[in-house]
């Protein structure tokens, strides 16, 4: 047991070092990420009754191993009952606050997805997916503050998405048919340790 967990400690850090993908407690510990959200009905603004759930994973990428200012992020969404799904975002506001779409991550899908159990969608977002719109054009999005007022920070760049996930202030958000609104939603956070970045309920 005691080598398996060296093994994959091998491997992460060897994907770190290959992909400039930064990932908690390896050789790129100074950089940011990677981010999770545990999104749950209970989170919503205000709370749905929903048996879905969800899992958001998100890896900072790098365009090279000395690089400092990141260039994407890499997503993957799982989901749990999830019935009639039909968009996921990132969104710009504090928890217990409604706020703007920054980047989607899927959608839209009009008729609904139904995803009873495992990985819904992953992919990677740069600076050029940045839109509260979805419509393909690039356009800064100003977060909304406490107050659910949109006079928060700027978000144009991918680097600057990374700073409000880290001042807390970006949660991950599933839609669906019946709480078009959102259904789900978490606040991205440092992820807690490797489990939560090495899904083992979905296809990997």
């Amino acid at each position: 047991m005691k080598r398996f967990i060296q093994v994959c400690i091998v491997v992460a850090t060897c994907i770190a070092l290959s992909t400039g993908v930064a990932f908690a407690g390896g050789s790129y510990s100074n950089r940011p990420g990677p981010f999770c959200a545990q999104m749950t009905s209970a989170n919503e603004v205000p709370p749905t009754i929903s048996n879905t759930t969800g899992r958001a994973f998100v890896a900072v990428r790098f365009p090279t191993s000395q690089s400092t200012i990141p260039s994407s992020l890499d997503f993957k969404v799982s989901i749990s009952r999830g019935v009639g799904l039909a968009q996921m975002h990132l969104h710009c506001a504090p928890v217990g606050v409604r706020g703007p779409v920054v980047v989607f991550f899927a959608g839209r899908h009009d008729g609904g997805v139904n995803v009873p159990f495992g990985q819904w969608v992953r992919g990677n977002v740069d600076s050029q997916s940045i839109s509260s719109t979805g419509t393909g054009i690039t356009a800064p999005v100003t977060c909304n503050d406490p107050t659910g007022q949109p006079t928060g920070a700027v978000i144009a760049t991918i680097s600057d998405l990374v700073e409000q996930i880290q001042a807390g202030n970006i949660y991950a958000e599933a839609h669906d048919r019946q709480f078009p609104t959102g259904v789900i939603r978490d606040q991205l956070q440092q992820c807690r340790n490797f489990h939560d970045y090495n899904d083992d309920d979905d296809d990997d």
